[in-house]
Protein backbone atom coordinates (compact mmCIF):
# COMPACT_ATOMS: atom_id res chain seq x y z
CA UNK A 1 0.00 0.00 0.00
CA UNK A 2 0.99 3.71 -1.21
CA UNK A 3 1.92 5.80 2.21
CA UNK A 4 0.81 8.68 0.17
CA UNK A 5 -2.69 7.34 0.51
CA UNK A 6 -2.67 7.60 3.98
CA UNK A 7 -4.26 10.72 5.52
CA UNK A 8 -4.24 11.70 9.71
CA UNK A 9 -7.15 10.00 11.49
CA UNK A 10 -6.22 11.46 14.94
CA UNK A 11 -3.76 12.70 17.48
CA UNK A 12 -1.67 10.44 20.09
CA UNK A 13 -1.92 12.35 23.42
CA UNK A 14 0.92 9.52 24.57
CA UNK A 15 3.03 6.60 24.12
CA UNK A 16 0.54 3.80 26.10
CA UNK A 17 -2.02 4.51 24.00
CA UNK A 18 0.27 4.62 20.70
CA UNK A 19 1.05 1.29 21.71
CA UNK A 20 -1.98 -0.33 22.46
CA UNK A 21 -3.41 1.05 19.43
CA UNK A 22 -0.84 0.24 17.01
CA UNK A 23 -1.14 -3.30 18.75
CA UNK A 24 -4.95 -3.82 18.37
CA UNK A 25 -4.32 -2.24 14.33
CA UNK A 26 -1.43 -4.77 13.78
CA UNK A 27 -4.28 -7.56 14.79
CA UNK A 28 -6.96 -6.37 12.74
CA UNK A 29 -4.52 -5.91 9.77
CA UNK A 30 -5.32 -2.74 9.61
CA UNK A 31 -2.65 -1.12 7.68
CA UNK A 32 -1.25 2.66 9.50
CA UNK A 33 1.30 4.71 10.19
CA UNK A 34 1.92 6.18 14.25
CA UNK A 35 4.33 8.86 14.20
CA UNK A 36 6.01 11.00 17.30
CA UNK A 37 5.97 14.26 17.38
CA UNK A 38 9.51 14.19 19.75
CA UNK A 39 11.97 14.89 18.01
CA UNK A 40 16.06 14.60 19.55
CA UNK A 41 17.70 17.59 17.60
CA UNK A 42 15.36 19.85 19.39
CA UNK A 43 14.85 18.06 22.68
CA UNK A 44 11.64 17.43 22.01
CA UNK A 45 10.14 20.70 22.46
CA UNK A 46 6.98 19.80 19.63
CA UNK A 47 5.68 17.47 21.62
CA UNK A 48 4.29 19.99 24.63
CA UNK A 49 3.24 21.93 21.53
CA UNK A 50 1.83 19.42 19.12
CA UNK A 51 1.07 16.58 21.84
CA UNK A 52 2.33 13.04 21.22
CA UNK A 53 2.08 12.62 17.86
CA UNK A 54 -0.65 11.39 15.23
CA UNK A 55 -1.67 8.60 13.81
CA UNK A 56 -1.93 7.97 9.95
CA UNK A 57 -3.72 4.86 7.60
CA UNK A 58 -6.02 4.94 4.25
CA UNK A 59 -9.05 6.74 4.50
CA UNK A 60 -11.32 3.51 4.26
CA UNK A 61 -10.35 2.68 7.88
CA UNK A 62 -11.39 5.66 9.35
CA UNK A 63 -14.56 4.51 11.12
CA UNK A 64 -13.49 1.25 12.19
CA UNK A 65 -10.34 2.91 13.79
CA UNK A 66 -12.22 5.29 15.99
CA UNK A 67 -14.36 2.80 16.97
CA UNK A 68 -10.94 0.94 18.10
CA UNK A 69 -9.69 4.58 19.34
CA UNK A 70 -13.02 5.56 21.57
CA UNK A 71 -12.09 1.79 23.36
CA UNK A 72 -8.24 2.34 24.12
CA UNK A 73 -9.59 5.78 26.13
CA UNK A 74 -11.68 4.08 28.09
CA UNK A 75 -10.09 0.18 28.73
CA UNK A 76 -11.64 0.39 32.29
CA UNK A 77 -15.10 -0.94 31.29
CA UNK A 78 -12.54 -4.70 30.51
CA UNK A 79 -14.44 -4.83 26.91
CA UNK A 80 -11.83 -4.04 24.85
CA UNK A 81 -8.83 -6.74 25.88
CA UNK A 82 -6.25 -7.90 23.48
CA UNK A 83 -7.09 -11.37 22.53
Amino acid sequence: MNRNSFTHILNIFNDTQAQLLGAYLAEKDIPHVIVSNHDTVYAGIFQPQLGWGYLSAPEEHREEILRIWEDVQRPEDGEFLPE
